[in-house]
């Protein structure tokens, strides 16, 4: 059953206007470089500045969702696929160096240690490991990565072979790996792995 953005509500916004652009890196690039400039005066600006920066976070990983359902939904349409790959490359990927100004932004604000140290304990773990971690050349493999990965599920979803009398793909092939029956399972296997040596 195919999913559809017609069955599902959208999430009210708080700061993000109704008619924004998430699809525009310009619309999108504007409202980080909003955030990473903000100079909070009080816990309160800090978190109405994070609550701003979460909505946006929300709202791209949204548009990266469906864009990716019909992508999947519809693996021959090539145009689809750009418009994933596009989002990611010049829209999500890019974000990342915004976001990681953000979480600095926050880490080493003041008024951080006048927020509830309860309520805002696992974001403050998260953040400190984030920026830990964060590495701006790895922005170009992420991209890289995710084509390879669509490239690698639009090969796959076209593949199957027939298994006692019915047309199975690889994913259905590898339930029965799981066979008590060894011949079962070799047939299966061999029958995958055949896809797979193919393609």
């Amino acid at each position: 059953m195919f999913i559809t953005e017609e069955k599902l509500q959208s999430i009210p916004t708080k700061y993000l206007p109704a008619d924004f652009a998430i699809g525009s890196w310009e619309a999108v690039k504007q409202m980080l470089e909003e955030l990473c400039n903000a100079h909070p005066t009080s816990a309160w600006d800090l978190e109405a500045l994070m609550e701003k920066y979460s909505e946006l976070m929300k709202a791209i990983a949204d548009e990266l969702s469906w864009r990716y359902i019909r992508m999947t939904q519809n693996a021959d349409d090539p145009a689809l696929t750009d418009a994933y790959n596009s989002f990611f490359a010049d829209v999500a990927a890019p974000s990342e160096i915004y976001q990681f100004r953000i979480k600095q932004l926050f880490m080493n604000c003041p008024y951080r240690h006048d927020l509830d140290k309860d309520y805002y304990a696992l974001l403050n773990q998260i953040y400190s490991k984030d920026l830990a971690i964060f590495r701006e050349e790895n922005i170009s493999l992420q991209i890289k990565e995710s084509e390879l990965a669509n490239q690698y599920g639009s090969i796959v979803s076209k593949m199957s072979a027939v298994f006692e009398g019915e047309e199975r793909t690889p994913s259905q092939l590898a339930v029965f790996m799981k066979e008590p029956d060894r011949s079962k399972r070799e047939e299966a296997w061999r029958l995958r792995m055949g896809l797979f040596a193919a393609n």
